[in-house]
């Protein structure tokens, strides 16, 4: 399968980084690409992370806080909120003080996290008049310009355990002992490293 739309690396970049020669194996790598990317995706639960402009039609609903469809929302760039056909008026950074004055409020769930800011706070609450289904058009640009260096490092232990374990068929192996003696098997989980890293930026949805 080509590439995705959201692929974290270009074909180019995963062969340079996996010293990777000739072309017999490129639609493997793509799939094996593709497949990491889902799980760091899958793993974090932020959605896509490369950056992106796009436009969402969202149904309303009675809480204060909604999630952007697509992490970190770029504060630089343009953000165009609608609530009923009317415009709101929106704070991104101190630039656009006093906050008080505003409509939405960009807001980050976790501070400091690379995903982040990552909601609009909305004061008077998402719901809408009930009129229309999908009360809120949402236009601004998510995601990550430049994928994070730590995300991109468990990105790259993922890939590499997959081509060995799937392309190449010599996986990782673990070995203990029980009562009849050492027992070595495939070890068939994601590198801790990965999981640690990708664990710092987690979103948990409960």
């Amino acid at each position: 399968m080509p590439l995705t739309v959201d692929a974290l690396v270009s074909l180019d970049e995963a062969k340079a980084y996996l010293h990777h020669q000739g072309n017999a194996e490129d639609a493997q790598l793509e799939d094996a690409i593709n497949k990491a990317t889902d799980y760091v995706q899958a793993r974090l639960g932020w959605g896509p992370i490369k950056a992106r402009t796009a436009t969402w039609r969202l149904s309303g609903f009675s809480g204060s806080c909604l999630y952007a469809p697509i992490r970190p929302i770029n504060t630089a760039a343009t953000v165009t909120i609608t609530v009923d056909g009317t415009a709101q008026t929106v704070w991104r950074t101190t630039a656009d003080d006093p906050q008080t004055d505003k409509d939405v409020i960009v807001i980050s769930s976790v501070p400091g996290s690379a995903l982040c800011p990552d909601q609009f706070y909305r004061r008077a609450g998402w719901e809408g008049a009930g009129s229309v289904p999908q009360p809120i058009v949402l236009t601004y640009t998510g995601g990550a310009v430049t994928v994070p260096g730590r995300i991109l490092e468990a990105f790259y232990l993922i890939l590499g355990k997959f081509v060995r374990d799937e392309i190449h068929q010599n996986p990782d192996t673990i070995s203990f002992s029980g009562p009849g003696g050492t027992v070595t098997r495939a070890d068939t989980d994601i590198p801790r490293r990965a999981r640690d890293i990708l664990d710092a930026d987690r979103r948990i949805f409960v």
